[in-house]
């Protein structure tokens, strides 16, 4: 019978009563008991929602089948009450646990995020280009992004510019685009100066992402590299900062 009751309450808390099984219910909740019952378990559902439960049917019925009667119910209140508080702490402590462990990587890829220094300008350029990448540029500079971003890609020469790609794929990450950023940084060849630049924002990316695999090839392509000796410093800070 004990098992018959814990098998409606389970039915009833995911809803999925038959229509046979409904009367039955209604007419069990004209027991008084049986509501109490009824009323404890809501209360501990309604407490514990989104944490784990086993089987809590059936040990609210053995604790109240080690009573020895229906009468010895202040024990098994104070039982399910004490359940709910640590329920209730326990999931707390999930959320709040879960919540921090999303922040270090975050502040970390926030506190890096920085626009690459411009060291396009400098080579030389000529011909229509000119105005438009100068424009880019001078935007990039000042922190408008979606106006540098736009410029880099309507340049003629854009397609075969991996620098114009580059720096247009930084220009995106700064929107919050990382698909496309990640995906113009993945093509850059790693012939071109961009290269090791572009691994170093792929290895952000990946921080901010929790990308483990990923994050410790790319790591260990950056500190094993010697032309970029900022980047590597900077992997290293945050590689201990990830590890404390």
């Amino acid at each position: 019978m004990k098992n018959h009751v814990s098998y409606l309450l389970d039915r009833y808390h995911n809803r999925e009563l038959s229509p046979d099984e409904q009367v039955e219910f209604d007419h069990a909740m004209k027991d008084e008991e049986f509501r109490r019952i009824v009323e404890v378990s809501d209360a501990y559902q309604s407490a514990t929602s989104g944490v784990k439960r086993e089987n809590f049917h059936e040990k609210m019925m053995s604790w109240e089948s080690e009573t020895g009667t229906h009468k010895s119910n202040s024990l098994i209140w104070w039982i399910i009450g004490i359940g709910i508080v640590i329920s209730g702490l326990t999931y707390f402590y999930l959320n709040y646990t879960s919540e921090n462990k999303d922040v270090p990587q975050e502040k970390i890829y926030q506190a890096y995020l920085k626009p690459f220094d411009n060291v396009y300008a400098p080579l030389q350029r000529s011909g229509v280009d000119d105005a438009i990448i100068d424009k880019a540029f001078a935007a990039y500079e000042a922190g408008d992004f979606d106006a540098s971003a736009q410029l880099f890609i309507s340049v003629p020469n854009y397609s075969v510019d991996d620098g114009l790609q580059f720096y247009h794929a930084v220009s995106l990450l700064h929107l919050d685009e990382t698909n496309s950023a990640t995906d113009i940084f993945t093509s850059i060849a790693q012939s071109s100066e961009f290269y090791t630049p572009s691994v170093w924002y792929r290895y952000l990316i990946a921080v901010r992402n929790k990308n483990e695999t990923l994050r410790d090839d790319l790591a260990s392509e950056l500190l094993s590299q010697e032309d970029f000796p900022r980047i590597r410093s900077r992997v290293q800070s945050i590689e201990a900062e990830i590890e404390e």
